[in-house]
């Protein structure tokens, strides 16, 4: 993780692990999950080309309810990704198929268009996939922000700004939540509840296509665990046209 508690008194005091100064690096930090008591340690990897992270300390355990487990720390550095060129709009096409770009070919052209490398020598790449973007999401503070224009909290709807969404989501979001086995087959729609550990409102999701739609039904059947979903969203509704904009955490 990019992010920790200072302490567990405050749900509010987060610091960055680039913020750790040398003389608060041995102090015991604690989960940016809300309902988790685990504690953290600090590391810092410069030497090994890497950035300061924040980690589960061996004698601490995450809660049953904490999003941490679900998120690949070492994949959510928003230092390892080109982001000054996300656009959410620009995202939601590319994941929707609308335009040409959304093929391997032409995201390894994409990839290279925009190829940089930071100061450890280390590629720095676009954010092409859903799980890609969650990791950065969920891994970084909420107020982070990922371009001049896109914070965190701007354009994700998890369980580290649950905050922030508590009657609605509206507008182009990643949310992350959880399939409630509930169904509309002759109006192709799949029912949700946000957030994914304690329910606040429902989420009512159409799935354009009749065949994506019976394909993503029989992936979530009978589901626990998160789902995420990028949609432009209308008080809580919204259109899937793409299976890549819906995607179970395993």
């Amino acid at each position: 993780m990019f992010y920790a508690l200072k302490s567990l008194n405050d749900d509010t005091d987060f610091i960055k692990a680039e913020d750790v100064t040398a003389e608060n690096q041995s102090k015991n930090y604690y989960c940016p999950c809300i309902s988790c008591k685990c504690k953290f340690g600090f590391r810092s990897l410069h030497s090994n080309k890497r950035n300061n992270c924040f980690f589960k300390l061996p004698s601490s355990t995450h809660s049953d309810s904490c999003f941490v487990p679900y998120v690949r720390s070492e994949e959510g550095n928003k230092y390892d990704y080109e982001t000054k060129s996300l656009s959410a709009e620009d995202f939601l096409e590319r994941l929707e198929g609308k335009k040409k770009e959304n093929t391997k070919a032409s995201l390894s052209k994409l990839s290279q268009t925009v190829r940089k490398v930071d100061e450890r020598g280390k590629e720095i790449k676009p954010i092409t996939t859903l799980r890609q973007l969650y990791y950065v999401c969920a891994s970084n503070e909420p107020s982070t922000k990922l371009n001049d224009t896109l914070r965190v909290i701007d354009i994700f709807a998890g369980r580290n700004t649950l905050k922030l969404y508590t009657k609605y989501v509206n507008d182009i979001k990643l949310v992350e939540c959880k399939y409630m086995n509930r169904y509309d087959t002759d109006k192709q729609l799949l029912y949700f509840t946000y957030p994914f550990t304690e329910p606040r409102f429902e989420l009512v999701v159409k799935i354009a296509n009749p065949n994506t739609y019976f394909e993503i039904r029989k992936v979530l059947w009978d589901f626990n665990e998160p789902v995420i979903i990028y949609a432009k969203w209308d008080y809580s509704h919204c259109i899937i046209k793409s299976k890549r904009q819906i995607v179970p955490l395993r």
